[in-house]
């Protein structure tokens, strides 16, 4: 799940909920435009949804989101027992701009982000909790 903001005409967030089947292909699962990124408006969306999965028999194992915590709140509030992990794409945003700001070198950056060799590749590509 994620959001885009003030790219339509009224400046309203768009946001759009995908799926992955198992050989990693996305499918549109919804999308929506809210009012505003508050818990209430997300906690309305999330409730749609399960409406909308549960005419489907479908239910969600894990949301992926990125930091917004309206929406991660409402999460913990409509399903709570489902798993959350954040988007790989955001982290690696955060940790760029950390490592920029951190080493003011972007050769460091190019170094954390891109050496199959370096720690945060190592971790984000752990294949198991222990190796993590």
């Amino acid at each position: 799940m994620d959001s885009t903001y003030n790219t339509n005409m009224y400046k309203n967030p768009i946001i759009e909920m995908v799926g992955v089947t198992p050989t990693r292909l996305l499918f549109l699962i919804a999308c929506s435009m809210l009012s505003t990124e508050s818990e209430e408006c997300y906690k309305w969306l999330l409730k749609n949804l399960g409406d909308i999965l549960d005419s489907t028999g479908a239910s969600p194992s894990v949301f992926v989101t990125g930091q917004e915590l309206g929406l991660i709140n409402a999460l913990n509030a409509v399903y709570p027992g489902v798993d959350h992990l954040l988007c790989r794409w955001h982290l690696n945003k955060d940790i760029n701009a950390k490592a920029i700001t951190t080493y003011q070198s972007e050769s460091y950056k190019k170094h954390v982000m891109t050496n199959p060799e370096s720690d945060w590749i190592n971790v984000i590509d752990a294949p198991t909790e222990q190796e993590f």
